[in-house]
This record gives C-alpha cells, structure tokens and sequence, in this order.
C-alpha cells in the first residue's frame, strides 16, 4: 500500500513537469526540442540497457532495427539538416546523422562518442563518417589516441569492428586487422569493399562529441533522477498522454510511440493511419534547418503518403516483435517503398 502511494505522489509530482514542456513550447521550441530530445533519447538507452547485457552491441542492435541509412531514394527521402530526435522520428539518414544518433543515445548509456570523418587519400574530400566510442574513459581524447584506442562503429553497416574477440581501433582496421565475417560482410554489401576500407585509414579529426550522463547539467540530471524512479508502464502512461495532448496527426503518434518502445501504441496508429486510406502527404521537411538544402529541395521534392510509411514501418515493428520478414508489401513500381524494403531486409538478412 505505501508502495502504491508513492507511485501516486511520484506522477502527481510530474504533472509540472509536463505543464512545464507545454510552458516550454510556446514559449522557446529549441529548449523544448532539447529536454524531449533527452528523454526520447533517455528511453531508448533504457531499453537497451534492459534487454541486453552488452550495451555497446545493444545500442547497435537498436539503430540497426530502427534506423534507416541505405535505399533511401532523395527525390522521395531528402538528406536534411535536422537534430537527431527529427531524424528519429523520420527514421533515416545516411552516415553523419547516423553516427551522431549514436552518439546521443550513448549519452545516457554514460559512454563518451565521437563522430569522426574519414577522408580519401589526399583528404580533399569526406565520403564517410563513423562513431567511435570510449567506454572506459569519460575525458576528451586527442584524435590520435582515438585512432588507436576507441570503439569503432560503422553506422552505415551497423558494425562494431572486432579483432578476435577483442574490438578493433581504426589502426587495426587500416592493417586489415578485423574478423573475417566482417571482411565478407564489407564485400557483399560493397562492390568494391578494398576502396571503402582504405577511408578507414584517412583521418585527421573530431566533428562531434557528446557528454555522458555523469557530465551532464543539473537540469537533466534531475530529469534523468526523476524517470529512473518511475516503472516503465508509469513511463509508458505519461509519455502516451504528452503525445495524444501535443499531436494531432496519427502518424506521427505512431512514429512516437515507435521510438518510444511503445509497440502496442504504435501499431494501434499505423493502423488508423493505413485504414483511413487518407491521401495526406507527410511533411518531410518537419524540423529541417531552413538552409541552403533546404531551398533546393522544397521545390523538387516528390510527395509521399503517409499511410505508405505505416505501411511500412509496422512491417518493420511486426519483424522487431516477431522475427518473421514478410514479403515485401508494396509493387516495384511503388516509390521509395518497394526498394527501401527490400534494402532493409538485404542488411537484417546479411
């Protein structure tokens, strides 16, 4: 009985805190952004943490199930410069937002990311950019001590590079250093694997780095103090009734609850989404930073439904619940679904 009480006293306690986000949305959407990013983030971590031993495989696990980063066609899918919770939500980018997503989750998995680009031979240009990660080492690290000694992610492939059983630096990835089954992986998934892995070999320095949980300000401390209190259906309850009060659309409920862990919820509105058979078009560019991109591509973009992307993204939660790929739902003429399925599934597969 006392236990119940204090659950009670804890949501009520909450309820500023919630009054306190709306607060924050009407009056600066960038702090707002900030502290939802944080617990959106803070979940998934949470997640993680919960189900796997490993959180470094766990964390990778999770962007490979959830996170789109090959296929995606950009006359349907642009490349825009959103922050991580956005590119969550929308549930793709290539490289560089997928190395910095990892970086942020890691935040609350208290291990300290970088984001770092790889360069060609002459360092003229950047084709690649990976995540590497010091779990045991909380201080800024110069690039040359983490070329030797960090975790290296591919976000791309969603490897972590090991060496036997060990992981492996970018030194021991530029020597060629690094399981066989993740060689044969390079080379099924790259025409010309050799010339990809000589990027490894090219880098000179830090793009971005996140703080760990133990480094963080007061003000998300006690966020993260707060919902480490609360029982994930407690969690799950708050979160389910900030989404329904803040989003009228359906889709990105769903999409929300998606991310969230929230699978019950989810699946409930990609449903509606898909059986209203609605011809409303989502709003790709929801959260772009309006740049020069930005210009070009609102002119050129092709629209896409969002009762597609339901289509598509409960397919995908079915596969993350159940392990079972069913066969691909859209026609080859469907654009971007039908190849953005099948090149999701490619990777699952590899």
């Amino acid at each position: 009985m006392k236990h119940k009480y204090l659950i009670y006293l804890l949501i009520l306690s909450l309820i500023p805190l919630i009054l306190t986000f709306f607060l924050l949305k009407s009056i600066n959407s960038k702090t707002f952004d900030r502290y939802y990013s944080a617990v959106v983030h803070y979940k998934i971590a949470r997640d993680i943490k919960n189900k796997y031993i490993d959180t470094i495989d766990g964390l990778n696990t999770w962007m490979s199930l959830n996170y789109i980063t090959s296929g995606m066609d950009e006359n349907y899918l642009p490349i825009l410069d959103k922050n991580s919770l956005y590119r969550l939500i929308d549930g793709y980018s290539v490289c560089d937002g997928s190395a910095h997503t990892y970086t942020q989750i890691a935040i609350f998995l208290d291990i300290k990311g970088y984001t770092i680009p790889l360069y060609n031979k002459e360092y003229s240009s950047s084709p690649h950019t990976i995540t590497l990660l010091t779990p045991n080492n909380y201080e800024e690290q110069p690039i040359d001590k983490l070329i030797s000694n960090s975790v290296v992610i591919d976000p791309v492939l969603n490897i972590i590079f090991k060496n036997e059983d060990n992981y492996a630096s970018l030194k021991n990835i530029c020597r060629n250093e690094f399981n066989k089954k993740q060689k044969n992986y390079f080379d099924k998934y790259y025409t010309n694997s050799s010339v990809f892995l000589n990027y490894y070999c090219y880098t000179k320095d830090k793009w971005m780095r996140n703080s760990p949980k133990n480094n963080l300000g007061i003000p998300l401390k006690s966020i993260i103090f707060i919902l480490d209190l609360l029982p994930d259906k407690i969690l799950l309850l708050l979160h389910k009734i900030f989404i329904n009060l803040y989003f009228e659309s359906n889709y990105l409920k769903a999409r929300n609850f998606d991310i969230f862990g929230n699978f019950a919820d989810a699946k409930k509105y990609y449903n509606k989404v898909i059986l209203e058979n609605s011809k409303k078009n989502y709003n790709i560019f929801r959260g772009a930073a309006k740049n020069e991109i930005y210009n070009i591509k609102i002119d050129t973009i092709k629209p896409i439904k969002e009762k597609d992307l339901s289509n598509f993204y409960l397919n995908i939660l079915n596969y993350k619940e159940n392990n079972i790929i069913n066969k691909n739902p859209f026609t080859i003429n469907q654009k971007p679904f039908f190849k953005l399925y099948e090149n999701y599934f490619y990777k699952i597969k590899l």
